[in-house]
C-alpha cells in the first residue's frame, strides 16, 4: 500500500477501512488528511490487490473492531490493536534486514515513499506525473525523493552516447572533399572540339598556341 501509493507513515497510520473501495479486480484508495491538506487517490492492482484482499479477509469482523485499516497481524490473523506511527516508521529498516541490504539502519519511515518515486521514474514516468502521484507541489522536492539508481545512471549514459553518436554522424555526412586537378590537352585548332564536364565547379580554361610554350 505504501509502495504503490507513495504513502507517508502518517497517511498509513490514519487510513480508514472506508477509504478503500473494492472495484472487483482493484482497490481504489483515498488518502485524506495528507501533509499537503489535499485528498489524492491511487489504485492497488494485480498481485498487490490479492494480497490486500487476503489482509482484509482476516480482519476481525466484530463491531468493536477499530475502523483504522492497518491492524497488527500475527500468526495468520489480525488483532484489534492499531499499528502505531513508530511501527510504520521502522518497517523500512525491517524490510532491509529481511532482504539483507547493506546499512539497513538507513532505511527510515520515508523509505516507501522514496522507493515509490524511484520506481515511477525508472518505469518512464515524467516529473509531472510523479508530482501528481505523490502530491508534491515542488519539482525540486519531488526530484529529491528519487534515489540515484543504477537505472537512472544507465539511461543518462545511453542518452549521452546517442547524442554524441548523432553529432558524429552529422559531422561526417556534411564533410566536403575538395580535389584540385590541372590537365593539359592538345587540340586541333582547325576542328571544333567537344568537351564534357561532370561534377565540376570553379573551372578555368586557358587556350595557348603551340609556339606560346
Amino acid at each position: 500500500m505504501g509502495l504503490v501509493g507513495a504513502c507517508r507513515s502518517t497517511e498509513l497510520r490514519q487510513m480508514k477501512i472506508s477509504d478503500i473501495k473494492d472495484l472487483g479486480s482493484a482497490f481504489l484508495v483515498k488518502v485524506p488528511n495528507a501533509k499537503t491538506k489535499t485528498t489524492r487517490t491511487f489504485t492497488i492492482t494485480d498481485k498487490f490487490y490479492e494480497l490486500c484482499k487476503k489482509y482484509i479477509n482476516v480482519r476481525p469482523k466484530n463491531p468493536s473492531c477499530p475502523t483504522t485499516f492497518f491492524l497488527n497481524y500475527k500468526q495468520g490473523k489480525c488483532t484489534t490493536q492499531i499499528i502505531g506511527i513508530n511501527q510504520f516508521g521502522s518497517m523500512g529498516k525491517k524490510i532491509a534486514h529481511f532482504l539483507n541490504l547493506p546499512h539497513p539502519e538507513l532505511y527510515t519511515g520515508h523509505t516507501l515513499r522514496r522507493s515509490s518515486a524511484t520506481l515511477h521514474v525508472n518505469c518512464g514516468g515524467e516529473i509531472t506525473t510523479l508530482k501528481r502521484h505523490g502530491r508534491w507541489k515542488s519539482t525540486s522536492v519531488a526530484e529529491g525523493c528519487i534515489d540515484d539508481s543504477i537505472t537512472n545512471k544507465m539511461d543518462t549514459a545511453d542518452n549521452v552516447f546517442k547524442t554524441v553518436n548523432v553529432n558524429a554522424s552529422t559531422t561526417s555526412s556534411t564533410y566536403v572533399h575538395k580535389n584540385t586537378q590541372n590537365e593539359t590537352v592538345n587540340l586541333d585548332i582547325n576542328s571544333t572540339p567537344t568537351l564534357h564536364f561532370t561534377n565540376c565547379s570553379n573551372i578555368t580554361i586557358n587556350f595557348y598556341k603551340e609556339n606560346d610554350h
